[in-house]
């Protein structure tokens, strides 16, 4: 499933993903207006976390499927296991909110649709 723009096909599954980003990210600023200091590095920080432990969890899973390490490497087949990099997010976000306190609203505010979208 795609969408089609012109000669350009662009998949659905990474539309979703970029646009609760931004929508995460735009949460959380508002959020995070009254305290001094940026929630947006450790959103971005949560999402690429997720992915590169979802996508090593499926190479691992499915590492008979691979000839060569180059193949594992590349994401193109889109091959992540959204489960475990849904935990791995979970995780990370729980270590940002320990390691910024004041931060906490902003924090889960912003997380919310990267987590809903992440599946």
């Amino acid at each position: 499933m795609s969408i089609n723009i012109g000669p350009f096909a662009i998949p659905l599954e990474p539309l979703l993903l970029f646009s609760s980003g931004l929508v995460g990210i735009l949460v959380a600023s508002f959020l995070a207006r009254k305290n001094e200091g940026s929630v947006t590095d450790p959103l971005l920080m949560m999402l690429l976390f997720g992915l590169v432990i979802g996508r090593i969890v499926f190479v691992i899973k499915f590492a008979d499927h691979y000839e060569s390490f180059w193949q594992m490497l590349d994401f193109r087949d889109r091959g992540v296991d959204w489960f475990s990099g849904m935990i791995a997010m979970v995780l990370f976000l729980l270590w940002q909110i320990k390691r910024l306190p004041q931060q906490r609203i902003a924090l889960f505010g912003g997380a919310y649709p990267f987590c809903c979208s992440f599946q």
